[in-house]
């Protein structure tokens, strides 16, 4: 069996314990365990739960004052100058 396709049987079995475990626990609670059907997550209409975005959201730097950040260009730079000198300034 290739690697790709032993990955996809894998994901198959653990998917197919996945919905066992769930009908077990909708049975258990008294719910009809062919309620669960399997839908794409652009087909749930549940909105977010958290506002977009906040997994970015700096506010607790912006609270203490460092919410100053600096470019992708002057953080390269000064990746770049901190393993030089690490390297004894060697390029």
């Amino acid at each position: 069996m290739t690697a790709p396709r032993a990955r996809r049987v894998a994901l198959a079995d653990a998917l197919t314990a996945l919905r066992r475990r769930l009908e077990d626990a909708a049975a258990a609670a008294g719910r009809d365990p062919a309620g669960i059907v399997a839908i794409a997550d652009y087909q749930l209409a549940a909105p977010a739960r958290r506002a977009p975005f906040t997994a970015l959201a700096n506010h607790l730097l912006r609270i203490r004052g460092l919410d100053r950040m600096m470019t992708w260009r002057d953080g390269l730079a000064r990746f770049i100058e901190s393993r030089r000198a690490a390297q004894g300034g060697e390029p």
